[in-house]
């Protein structure tokens, strides 16, 4: 005999519980990972490697997308955001964000992927899986 699952008998959580989402508690593994050994130990300045043999499909969420830092992420307020064109231009412009969603935008799916990837100086047994070897690349929708 079938047993009826519990959540399927129950309401689940409402709907305003978590209003940008969180990932499911059963992908607990599902994760970015770090090493000492690609960073000297220093977290400012590391790389995490994207679960890419986790995925389905092609676009990798934001919250897996592999990263690479030389000082620490960066937190913009997107109110002090400025774009400086200058140089050899006609005209020089500072631009704020609201100003540059004004002009028309194009969205495009790329696949991009460190240089480094699967170099030979990180073969070790400790980097014998797929997240280490190639996990520095990943694809995302970009809209500009």
């Amino acid at each position: 005999m079938i047993e009826e699952a519990q959540w399927g008998t129950k309401l689940g959580d409402m709907v305003t519980k978590n209003l940008y989402g969180i990932p499911s508690p059963y992908e607990h593994n599902v994760i970015r990972r770090t090493t000492d050994l690609l960073s000297s130990g220093d977290a400012y300045a590391s790389v995490s490697m994207c679960p890419i043999h986790e995925l389905q499909g092609i676009v990798t969420p934001n919250g897996l997308f592999f990263t690479r830092n030389h000082g620490g992420t960066a937190h913009v307020d997107p109110h002090e955001f400025r774009l400086m064109i200058h140089g050899k231009v006609k005209k020089e412009v500072v631009l704020t964000l609201d100003d540059l969603k004004k002009y028309p935008s194009e969205s495009r799916i790329y696949f991009i992927e460190c240089p480094a990837n699967g170099s030979t100086g990180w073969r070790g047994p400790q980097f014998n899986n797929l997240q280490f070897m190639k996990g520095m690349m990943s694809s995302a929708e970009w809209t500009g």
